[in-house]
């Protein structure tokens, strides 16, 4: 919204910054991107086409309007926030440090203390502002000096999430905005790849409280640790989506069967999320087998359902593969059952294939969808 009013209403920018710098008692500081013309102006398209010197021009009349400090990110308002696409201009900063007096922030594409001293260095900027990285690594600035950037992993990225809930729990000043947003971006974004999180990005709906925070953390240690098996190391959903799908819907079963209070320590709360995403690597062996292990079943589900469920997962998994091959990527749901039937094999029929079809998979696969005696899978 800065970006836009900065472009098409800049004398009204520069009000605002004149009228809080006349009636507030705290600095006034500005966060800019570089200006560029309208796309209907002439500039092919093209969202790289900074106008360098109309930001030094625009930055200055900032510092005469009050601004007490000026952060500036490196991209135009058509670009899109990603380094391999629209990489951050640092030389475009370090040109409008050089014009102006006030202070000025450097910021984009900044994911590592190596990163940062490069950045700076290039920019001459007075200090950096990060924000995506600091998601991912909240530690990011207690890193060393040079330091390459993290590597994140499903069980690291579940303890920061825990630990943040903690510091809520001691501090409060969270919404559930901020809520939702360390479940998916601190835990899911990072664990996964990015077709994968789109599966995954559903677990931040619904999250008002922190204990609403709690049980989704716990429903997503269980997920994580069955997609990935158990090992701590970033997977793609896709690769183990035929065991997974299985048992997605049993997340929240299994989340109240290893449910209870809010972990009282930072430690308790670690301890926690690790334990289930361990356990729930284990689930997924035991479901790929035909079994549940007892300590994660109890008495809510026996090893006949488990299995059930493990075998519906792979009828599911062999539906979706022979819908991939199939020409348009639809089948009627009677030749799909046949086709399933004869793959999956193990006693299934053409009658039970279609009714696990008919009753599963629209609601496990969320690109399928039924349309008469048509199975439809839409994921192009």
């Amino acid at each position: 919204f800065g970006a836009f009013l900065m472009r098409d209403r800049p004398g009204g920018v520069l009000e605002m910054v004149r009228e809080g710098s006349r009636a507030l008692a705290v600095p006034v500081v500005c966060k800019i991107r570089l200006l560029s013309l309208p796309v209907s102006v002439g500039n092919g398209g093209l969202p790289g086409m900074a106008l360098v010197s109309e930001t030094v021009r625009f930055c200055k009349q900032l510092e005469e309007a009050g601004a007490a400090m000026i952060v500036v990110h490196g991209r135009t308002i058509d670009m899109k926030n990603h380094r391999s696409l629209h990489p951050a201009d640092h030389e475009a900063i370090g040109i409008i440090r050089a014009h102006v007096r006030v202070p000025v922030v450097a910021n984009g594409d900044i994911r590592s203390m190596e990163e940062h001293g490069r950045c700076l260095e290039r920019t001459g900027a007075d200090g950096a502002m990060v924000a995506t990285e600091l998601m991912y690594n909240p530690r990011l600035f207690a890193m060393p000096p040079g330091a390459p950037r993290y590597t994140p992993t499903p069980k690291t990225q579940l303890s920061f999430a825990a630990e943040y809930l903690h510091f809520c729990r001691l501090h409060g000043g969270h919404t559930p905005e901020t809520l939702r947003s360390h479940l998916v971006d601190t835990v899911v974004v990072p664990s996964l790849d990015p077709e994968s999180c789109r599966a995954m990005l559903p677990f931040g709906e619904g999250v008002e409280t922190r204990g609403d925070a709690w049980g989704r953390l716990r429903a997503i240690a269980v997920t994580l640790g069955v997609v990935c098996g158990g090992r701590d190391e970033v997977r793609k959903f896709k690769e183990v989506e035929g065991e997974v799908f299985g048992v997605l819907r049993e997340a929240g079963e299994i989340e109240r069967w290893l449910g209870g209070e809010e972990p009282g320590t930072v430690g308790e709360g670690d301890a926690l999320v690790r334990e289930l995403f361990d356990r729930a690597g284990s689930l997924r062996e035991a479901w790929k087998k035909g079994e549940a292990p007892p300590e994660l079943a109890g008495e809510a589900a026996g090893a006949g359902e488990a299995a059930g469920a493990g075998e519906a997962g792979a009828v599911i998994k062999a539906g979706r593969k022979v819908l991939k091959k199939a020409e348009g990527r639809r089948m009627k749901l009677k030749a799909l059952a046949e086709a399933v039937a004869e793959k999956v094999g193990g006693g299934w029929t053409r009658k039970k294939v279609k009714r696990v079809l008919r009753e599963e998979m629209p609601q496990q696969v969320k690109r399928v969808r039924l349309e008469g005696k048509y199975v439809i899978l839409d994921d192009r």
